[in-house]
């Protein structure tokens, strides 16, 4: 990395926690201590985000690169508790999910994307392997887990300007299950496209590509089969991205059990 550029992430990373340090509401409350986290330089069973919450200290977790952090297996978290995940700033626009004593079966495995990513407990102490390689994680196997596990699939600069947001990423079942899937989010320039399918012993039993021309419906889409895959293509120009939110639920229930963010579309 060049002087150059090594100095304009310092001053980005100095921005953004001065912003996310400032008061946010009652229910967020203050965050008094960032700790620095990077797992480059830490042996995989070692690295955890450890974030903890009392009356007098508040300490979230901090994580600075092009990586993309796969969360995975919850060590410690109280049922009371509840870790959210952040993208970019603390604040409920870049909100990406909660992971609460409850929920972690459905959630984990979880990719956070964007340049900062910042993890913030209410209560008590978090404690959560994160890992940067997809596989350790177990990302990209999907299994029905009490009301259906949940994935949350965007671009890396998800709701901001930028040349890189080209995505595609697969995931699979071991056995058949239903795929209901919300394109939550899609931002279009030209000729962006947002490619998704859905397979059934490797035949092809749904295909949507949306464009400016094609957009998705904000009622969702539900398939039965082993696979889908997601890809969005920007050909080049800047997008703000996308986001697809799907819920994997047994052969049984026909609809998620759970409701699935609506639709938003930006303003072209």
């Amino acid at each position: 990395m060049y002087f150059w550029e090594w100095m304009l992430m310092v001053t980005y990373l100095t921005f953004t926690i001065r912003n996310t340090v400032m008061p946010l509401s009652a229910a967020d409350g203050n965050v008094q201590r960032f700790d620095g986290l990077d797992c480059t330089d830490t042996p995989p069973e070692y690295c955890n985000v450890y974030a903890y919450s009392y009356q007098y200290d508040n300490r979230a977790v901090i994580t600075a690169s092009r990586n993309i952090d796969y969360l995975y297996n919850v060590r410690r978290l109280g049922e009371d508790a509840t870790l959210s995940v952040y993208e970019g700033q603390i604040n409920k626009d870049h909100l990406l999910t909660t992971i609460s004593g409850t929920n972690y079966n459905e959630t984990l495995p979880l990719a956070v994307k964007n340049t900062v990513k910042i993890y913030k407990v209410d209560t008590r102490i978090s404690q959560v392997s994160l890992t940067n390689d997809p596989k350790r994680a177990g990302y990209g196997k999907v299994a029905v887990t009490g009301t259906g596990m949940k994935t949350v699939v965007h671009s890396f600069d998800y709701r901001q300007l930028s040349l890189e947001q080209d995505t595609s990423e697969t995931f699979t079942a071991d056995v058949f299950v239903n795929f209901n899937f919300n394109v939550f989010y899609f931002d279009v320039n030209g000729n962006t496209t947002l490619d998704i399918k859905v397979y059934q012993d490797g035949i092809v039993v749904l295909s949507e590509t949306f464009t400016k021309d094609h957009k998705p419906r904000s009622s969702g889409y539900t398939a039965f089969g082993d696979k889908i895959s997601i890809s969005y293509q920007t050909y080049g120009r800047a997008t703000k991205g996308f986001r697809v939110d799907f819920v994997c639920t047994s052969k049984d229930a026909l609809q998620p059990t759970t409701g699935i963010a609506k639709t938003a579309f930006p303003n072209n």
